[in-house]
């Protein structure tokens, strides 16, 4: 089976519950978070995953709706395949 990789980047005012609103939503659809990085200056969330979607045929638009819905104060939501 070839890996999939995405670089899932999400940025916007942050909160409690932002990370793990996301990583539940990433473990709920079966991915492996192989990385993670998060920044936060002034109140604002810079948080960067690797992230392994082999499983999912749709995986961009399922991520981006997802995220989208479970972490409604995201102001950019960007894909990167690796």
């Amino acid at each position: 089976m070839q890996t999939e990789t995405l670089l899932v980047r999400i940025t916007g005012p942050d909160r409690p519950g932002l990370l793990a609103g996301a990583l539940a939503l990433m473990a709920r659809g079966g991915s492996e978070v192989q990385d993670i990085e998060q920044i936060t200056i002034r109140g604002y969330l810079a948080l960067n995953l690797v992230v392994d979607i082999s499983y999912l045929a749709a995986a961009g638009i399922y991520l981006v709706a997802g995220l989208t819905l479970c972490v409604p104060v995201v102001q950019r939501i960007v894909l990167k395949r690796l």
